[in-house]
């Protein structure tokens, strides 16, 4: 794995990483540490982008399946064709530890029309009662060319991501490229 961005989120609904995907790499794993909303109940999304424009066209769609400590089973199944793709789920925004996950992007900025995501994440849901849920998910982008992306943006669905910190390894979105085999 090669270092490509190391980036503190902003205190901002969005915060776009721009120049992270390239033909040098097919595939990156995303790295997202400590993410926190200021909003009870907010899900954090991504989309793509070229050149610091996102496409929020109607081309993503995203399943979860988690477990709270309790063994009691989350799940969100959205119908196709949303305008971003999907990373954490229904956040507590009391929690002081937030969301972390490791996520695996194939070719997002590769010839092909189909861009999939998938990977795991830990951290505090809104409505489970628990301070830990852990979930496994996929999201997708299914557009109508092939486009060859450059950029993401990480969002809140409601409010505003927490501030992050370099330092403190809070809030800190890390994007490695996947040498090609």
């Amino acid at each position: 794995l090669t270092l490509i961005s190391r980036t503190a989120l902003a205190n901002a609904n969005t915060t776009t990483i721009t120049d992270c995907f390239s033909s040098t790499y097919a595939d990156y794993v995303v790295m997202i540490t400590a993410i926190q909303v200021e909003t009870d109940g907010a899900s954090i999304d991504f989309r793509f982008g070229t050149g610091g424009s996102v496409d929020s066209g109607t081309y993503y769609a995203y399943a979860l399946q988690g477990y709270t400590m309790e063994n009691s089973e989350k799940r969100s199944y959205p119908t196709i064709a949303v305008n971003a793709g999907r990373l954490f789920y229904s956040m507590d925004s009391g929690s002081t530890t937030g969301g972390s996950g490791v996520f695996y992007f194939q070719n997002p900025n590769g010839g092909h029309q189909l861009k999939c995501v998938t990977g795991h994440y830990t951290g505090s849901n809104s409505d489970s009662g628990t301070e830990l849920t852990t979930y496994n998910l996929g999201s997708w982008y299914y557009g109508s060319g092939a486009e060859a992306f450059t950029d993401i943006s990480i969002l809140s669905t409601s409010g505003n991501l927490r501030a992050g910190s370099l330092s403190n390894n809070n809030g800190v979105v890390s994007i490695y490229g996947v040498a090609k085999s």
